[in-house]
């Protein structure tokens, strides 16, 4: 077994990607730009906070450089607009524009179309207990990487 769950969640991590890029294709956005916007209209509706790029940062655990390419693009794309933050300038607030919250409704009932095609077949409570087990191992690799 050794080895063997770092190749599984590889695996599983490419594929899901793949399948939601293949949903994508005909639409503005990849499988990681759309997450991103997501996240950052769902932190606005769920829990009223104003994201900006270090949230995004630590939410996905990318590099800094990597979230300016993907903030960039949806900037270029006309889905997000960089607000400086008043209390520190050096800190720009990442706001959803009217085109992305159209773009948001079409990409949340794609992304749901994909999770329902990956779950067929498996009971929700199989389901459960495989979140649990998900949510213990990031649980323990957050604890090595702060080990590190």
């Amino acid at each position: 077994m050794e080895g063997k769950i770092t190749r599984i969640f590889n695996e599983l991590g490419k594929k899901a990607k793949m399948c939601i890029d293949n949903a994508l294709k005909n639409r503005a956005l990849t499988s990681t730009q759309n997450s991103v916007l997501l996240y950052i209209y769902n932190e606005k509706i769920d829990n009223n906070k104003i994201v900006n790029q270090i949230d995004i940062e630590k939410q996905f655990s990318i590099k800094a450089s990597s979230v300016n390419s993907i903030l960039k693009l949806l900037e270029i794309k006309g889905f997000v607009e960089k607000k400086a933050s008043q209390e520190d300038k050096r800190k720009n607030y990442i706001l959803i524009t009217d085109k992305a919250l159209e773009y948001i409704k079409d990409g949340k009932q794609t992304l749901k179309n994909v999770e329902n095609k990956i779950k067929a077949g498996i009971l929700k409570e199989e389901f459960e207990v495989f979140k649990a087990v998900l949510k213990k191992m990031k649980k323990n690799l957050d604890g090595l990487m702060q080990n590190s």
